[in-house]
């Protein structure tokens, strides 16, 4: 600790500590300035006693590193006010290192002109495990948008700490890989060409990254990459952030070496994308398992508020969004075109098909989508003040068989042409029910909802399986089952029985465009003859 010398003990040392003690900042009294510089249990080092200048001319690269030099059984090297001018890579190698400023509107570290590509601030060597490093207090930023590398990169280090610290025109804001226990909160990123965060793991080598109070956004330059890029790990927590205009908010796509396992996102908001906001999807190859969003929000992206797809060989299983708002996006509020296990509860999806109204809806389940899926309790439709822009509150692909998928107690209404389309979609094992809105509403008609089973191309198939029957409750409930042209209605298969209970008063059963005649017919087929409907022996 920097002190005044001591008469009749420090001879033949007074000019080393003079020097060193002036270099602090002093109150009138003598005393040192308090910048909440805390000592975790090493001397504090103050770069000024090493040479650093922090005038924003001097380059002041050598002076921190010797710095963390004298550093290096531990302890805090702290930068006073000041900028910083650094034109090489600062590398912390020794554990139990604290790097403290004087809070991020004081203490800068800058790239000089011409470190562009600069990598500012490096833990670890990525070989050997590094431990117990904290960054805090400190504007990041460069005299020039960097083109390359970032401003702080973690390379296996182990119990990081990075809190209070704002970081500018870089080109990744954070780059962590094979890192655990990692800890950044109560920060800003702005400007960044690239990604905001990147985290790279390989299999079960990185784990446990918190992500707390942190914004991120890029109103002033054209963004190429992520808020966050997810390139593999497990057991993160993303809370109370905001990641805003970037190409997609949130990114995951692990390689095939990779996986990403058990995270949680928490009232944290994607806006603004230029192509997604959420992008979950396994091209690299990667596992993507277990993932939980509550009470986060996707609007205003250029593409899909969410996007979930399935075209890698890895696996993606486990993602729920509860109580996740997805508003205003460009195409679909969620498009769900792959993995096993999604579910959706209690979501409200409004006022998205932006780019071309009327012709994208809420919700989009696709080819890919696997099993035990779910749309429970959700709004998707007009509301909020968003208008009516979505085509159906969901709709369903007709090329895919969709297994044990569950549909039900939703609101769909004020949609332009209906509460849930069809199409020609397979629906095994599953159950659509108790929702608002009407089921392929192509056709509007007065009175109370209708259920609707519309063939809208000629030669296929529809189904609705629930154990070879169709099950339909309620009072002036009307099936209606038209056929297009040489199109096949099948219900109740394989033995089952279509039935209206007599506890249904006022429901029907209508049957239209039948032939009206049996020229050309098959025996079990049915045709009008003249309002009697007749079956062909």
């Amino acid at each position: 600790m920097p002190r005044l010398p001591s008469v009749g003990g420090d001879d033949g040392n007074w000019g080393t500590i003079l020097n060193s003690y002036l270099a602090q900042e002093h109150n009138t009294d003598g005393s040192h300035k308090k910048h909440a510089v805390t000592d975790t249990g090493g001397q504090v080092y103050n770069v000024k006693a090493f040479g650093a200048m922090g005038n924003g001319t001097t380059d002041d690269t050598t002076s921190i590193i010797n710095t963390l030099t004298a550093c290096a059984s531990g302890g805090v090297v702290y930068l006073p006010p000041g900028t910083y001018l650094i034109s090489n890579t600062i590398n912390i190698t020794n554990n139990n290192v604290t790097l403290m400023g004087a809070g991020a509107g004081a203490t800068t570290i800058k790239a000089a002109a011409g470190s562009e590509g600069l990598a500012m601030i490096i833990v670890g060597n990525g070989t050997d495990t590094l431990a117990h490093t904290t960054i805090a207090k400190i504007l990041f930023t460069s005299q020039n948008q960097k083109t390359a590398n970032q401003a702080i990169k973690l390379q296996k280090a182990f119990k990081t700490w990075i809190y209070n610290v704002r970081i500018e025109k870089q080109y990744n804001g954070i780059f962590a890989f094979n890192s655990t226990e990692t800890f950044f909160r109560d920060s800003d990123i702005r400007d960044t060409t690239n990604d905001a965060i990147v985290w790279e793991n390989a299999l079960q080598s990185g784990y446990d990254f918190y992500i707390n109070n942190v914004v991120a956004d890029n109103p002033e330059v054209t963004n190429t990459g992520n808020g966050i890029s997810w390139l593999g790990g497990e057991n993160f927590v993303i809370q109370n952030c905001d990641f805003l205009h970037f190409k997609d908010g949130f990114h995951i796509h692990p390689a095939t070496s990779h996986h990403t396992r058990f995270g949680f996102f928490i009232n944290a908001e994607f806006d603004f994308a230029s192509d997604n906001n959420i992008n979950i999807n396994n091209t690299d190859g990667g596992d993507i398992i277990g993932l939980t969003f509550t009470n986060t929000w996707t609007g205003t992206a250029t593409n899909y508020g969410v996007l979930i797809s399935d075209n890698g060989s890895g696996e993606i299983q486990g993602i729920r969004f509860i109580g996740h708002k997805s508003f205003h996006n460009g195409l679909a509020g969620f498009r769900l075109a792959g993995g096993d296990d999604i579910h959706l509860l209690g979501c409200d999806v409004v006022g998205n098909s932006q780019t071309s109204a009327n012709t994208r809806s809420g919700i989009e389940l696709s080819a890919g989508v696997g099993s035990n899926c779910s749309i429970v309790g959700c709004k998707s439709g007009n509301g909020f003040q968003q208008g009516n822009t979505q085509s159906y509150g969901i709709n369903i692909d007709g090329s895919h068989t969709y297994t044990n998928i569950n549909i039900s107690s939703n609101e769909l209404d004020n949609n332009t042409n209906g509460g849930i389309n069809l199409n020609d979609a397979v629906i095994a094992e599953g159950k659509i029910v108790n929702n608002t809105g009407r089921l392929v509403n192509q056709v509007f008609e007065a009175g109370t909802p209708e259920i609707w089973l519309t063939n809208t191309t000629t030669n296929h198939t529809s189904k609705i399986l629930d154990d070879g029957n169709l099950h339909i409750e309620g009072e002036n409930q009307n099936i209606w089952i038209n056929g297009a042209t040489n199109a096949n209605v099948l219900l109740a298969t394989g033995g089952g029985k279509v039935g209206i209970g007599n506890d249904n008063p006022g429901s029907k059963l209508s049957i239209t465009g039948l032939p009206t005649s049996a020229a050309g017919l098959s025996a079990g087929d049915v045709w009008n003859n003249n309002g009697v409907l007749n079956i062909v022996s």
